[in-house]
């Protein structure tokens, strides 16, 4: 399922944006805040629909329904993520919604706080085609109700950041168990990675810190 390229608009700091021509392995470089993180929280939110979705509002936290509400670019009600694939393409659409009278009973016996949550309908249409409602409270509770799915492809998108990171343990801790499985020629696999991008790098030693 090799994504080809995505088209973004309104989703977080993104307006309307375009990318084309991903190959094997892609590299995003921009500023802080150019919207390099957003890229690939879409590409996860399509390639995964409700779990991507379920993923990027809680990947930094939570700090109430304001985060749900950060997906949107300011004053827009809509995202559109256009996704092209080897295989066809993928239009998702994530608004706002007014939850199903025949929903708050079963959003109650999963111990949603129905009297303070946030609605979102995503819809899927193309290669996957699913509709589903996605409920968040205020105590970041989050659960998904599909209305419609007529089409599943599985897909094993992965979105690794400082969370998948910590769930192993310190970077530092990774690093020194790498090595100790490994030995040398983990360390020169890293510096090689490394050097790949940042030419004069020639090594590099874990800092000491506590005796460790």
């Amino acid at each position: 399922m090799f994504v080809k390229g995505v088209k973004l608009r309104n989703f977080r700091g993104i307006k309307e944006g375009f990318l084309e021509g991903f190959v094997g392995i892609n590299v995003l470089v921009g500023r802080n805040g150019s919207g390099k993180s957003s890229v690939l929280e879409a590409l996860y939110v399509a390639l995964m629909l409700g779990e991507g979705l379920r993923y990027v509002i809680r990947r930094q936290g939570w700090f109430g329904l304001a985060l749900v509400k950060s997906l949107f670019h300011a004053g827009s009600d809509s995202i559109d993520i256009s996704l092209m694939l080897i295989e066809g393409t993928e239009e998702l659409s994530i608004k706002p919604s007014i939850p199903y009278s025949t929903h708050i009973e079963i959003l109650k016996t999963r111990g949603l706080d129905v009297s303070n949550m946030y609605a979102l309908n995503l819809t899927a249409k193309g290669i996957v085609s699913s509709e589903i409602n996605f409920y968040v409270d205020v105590q970041g509770r989050v659960t998904s109700l599909v209305s419609a799915e007529r089409r599943r492809l599985i897909r094993n998108a992965i979105f690794i950041d400082w969370n998948s990171v910590y769930e192993y343990g310190v970077p530092e801790d990774a690093y020194a168990n790498m090595v100790e499985t490994g030995g040398e020629d983990a360390k020169e696999f890293v510096t090689k990675v490394l050097r790949s991008v940042y030419e004069d790098v020639r090594g590099i030693e874990p800092l000491k810190s506590h005796d460790k």
